[in-house]
């Protein structure tokens, strides 16, 4: 059924044109297709690894992990204010897949909230979901931030071994158990070469 039969595409199509829209987006931007491979995939992975332990519903997850910095690449200016931006893109970049304002209000909801990993019952389970999966990310790829902030911020080396230093030890204090049991021994390992540096 396709959303001009007043159904919805199968789940799988519109997740593959979304990634695929994101991915090429990615590529053409200044923060080129490292930030896919090294950022906002692996905040897919993770999203959806734990929507089941945090009960969200995966597909409006996964599509919230995709989305969730689009903004930012779509306008790196935009950082500041990338969450609430990618949230009011969403609802645009879904409705040609039909999606029903339930599950793009999901998103979006998601979106709008996720630079601060969030606890299970301070927001819904989606928000939660997604702004623990973009911690775990930020984790276990911490060499991708040392060049993000040297790069795109222009940090010092030693500004910006603090600053990957602070990031990580702030995100990590936020995880709950299960996105923690994702990062596995990455955490210990990044902070033991900062403290080296």
């Amino acid at each position: 059924m396709d959303a001009a039969a007043g159904g919805r595409y199968d789940l799988a199509v519109s997740t593959d044109g979304i990634r695929e829209l994101v991915r090429r987006d990615c590529e053409a931007s200044l923060f080129g297709a490292a930030f896919y491979d090294d950022h906002v995939a692996l905040v897919a992975r993770f999203a959806v690894t734990l929507a089941g332990p945090l009960n969200a519903e995966a597909e409006s997850v996964e599509l919230a992990a995709w989305l969730h910095d689009l903004a930012a690449v779509r306008d790196p200016a935009a950082q500041p204010e990338h969450p609430r931006l990618g949230a009011e893109l969403a609802p645009g970049l879904l409705a040609p897949y039909g999606y029903e304002s339930m599950v793009s209000d999901r998103v979006a909801a998601a979106i709008a909230s996720h630079s601060f990993p969030l606890r299970p019952g301070s927001a819904t389970p989606e928000e939660v979901c997604l702004s623990q999966a973009d911690a775990v990310a930020q984790i276990v790829r911490p060499v991708y931030w040392f060049y993000f902030v040297t790069t795109f911020r222009g940090l010092g080396y030693l500004e910006a071994v603090q600053w990957l230093k602070n990031l990580l030890e702030t995100k990590w204090e936020a995880l709950i158990e299960p996105a923690r049991r994702l990062t596995g021994d990455r955490y210990a390992a990044a902070m033991a070469l900062l403290d080296e540096a």
